[in-house]
């Protein structure tokens, strides 16, 4: 079945897409090139950046979806809307195609929208390599040309072409197509399944952690691997080496053994899954097949609510994890 998101949540989406401040993510070399366009805004080095307390608030990284940036940014640009607009053509389009080699967020292959008038033509711009790589690769799609959204281009854009932008933008992040909610799934689930967040944050962790506690104020948690795990021992929950049951969790962990994906279990194959911690991706019904597809190069574990017996066990793990 297909969902869509309200209008309401479609105008929130708008207004939070696009931060105040614009960044432009750079490698090394890059630095010696644009350093005379440079006086008029802060150069930031990476390790500086992503300690930085205003710009590892979740309305940036989100937006610049700092988790899919090349590993070759070495420091970025931080400037406010009209820089980026005061800089000669030669610049203004190096600096956006280098944010497509980059693979930053807020960009997005310019076929997936309804139509580019929606967008200034010098947002528009042709890259090969790492972004035509990650776009094949995460979504289908083969293409060298993209839309690179800066926060003076989004508010020079009438409602029209900001809406047709968010749809594409989060149907290309999630399809909006979603299973049937099982009659037997618990109340607190029906509540919240086939929705969309208004607000980003909210992950794959939380979902799977309200669908056994029931806590709604912990669905919109950003929660990492570790505190989810704790979060899972203090319910009671311990690994098996099963099938999944209803009521179970079943996670995901790469070869660190982190936990990167979280679902819960609902019946025949179905659960109560959030893709991601954007506000295009909803809590929704999904196939375990589908989860698994995606993830399948990750180890495949199941956690299931331990009897009265087994809760001492639980506990004595679980006190020395904290020690």
């Amino acid at each position: 079945m297909q969902i869509t998101p309200t209008a309401d949540q479609l105008q929130l989406w708008m207004k939070q897409l696009v931060p105040d401040k614009d960044l432009f993510f750079l490698k090394e070399e890059n630095v010696r090139t644009f350093y005379k366009e440079l006086k008029e805004a802060l150069i930031v080095p990476k390790d500086e950046f992503f300690a930085h307390s205003s710009y590892t608030r979740l309305e940036y990284l989100n937006s610049y979806m700092y988790w899919t940036v090349s590993k070759e940014a070495a420091c970025v640009i931080i400037a406010p809307p009209e820089w980026i607009g005061s800089r000669t053509r030669g610049t203004r389009q190096a600096l956006l195609e280098l944010q497509a080699e980059l693979s930053t967020g807020l960009l997005l292959p310019a076929a997936i929208l309804p139509s580019v008038k929606c967008i200034p033509a010098d947002a528009i711009i042709k890259a090969v390599g790492t972004a035509s790589r990650y776009f094949t690769e995460h979504f289908n799609r083969d293409t060298d040309e993209f839309a690179v959204i800066r926060a003076a281009m989004w508010h020079s854009l009438d409602e029209a072409g900001k809406e047709a932008i968010i749809r594409a933008y989060a149907q290309m992040i999630d399809g909006w197509e979603t299973e049937v909610i099982p009659e037997t799934a618990p109340a607190h689930i029906r509540k919240y399944a086939n929705r969309f967040p208004d607000d980003p944050g909210s992950n794959c962790l939380s979902a799977a952690l309200f669908a056994i506690t029931e806590q709604e104020w912990m669905l919109r948690e950003w929660v990492h691997p570790q505190t989810f795990l704790n979060g899972l021992m203090s319910n009671g929950y311990s690994a098996v080496n099963e099938e999944p049951l209803p009521g179970d969790v079943l996670t995901w962990s790469d070869r660190t053994s982190t936990v990167q994906h979280a679902t819960y279990y609902l019946e025949r194959d179905l659960c109560f899954n959030k893709s991601g911690q954007t506000f295009f991706e909803p809590w929704k019904i999904a196939k375990l097949e589908d989860i698994q597809r995606y993830w399948g190069r990750c180890t495949l574990r199941v956690y299931r609510k331990c009897n009265e017996a087994d809760l001492e066990t639980v506990g004595a793990t679980f006190s020395s994890i904290q020690a």
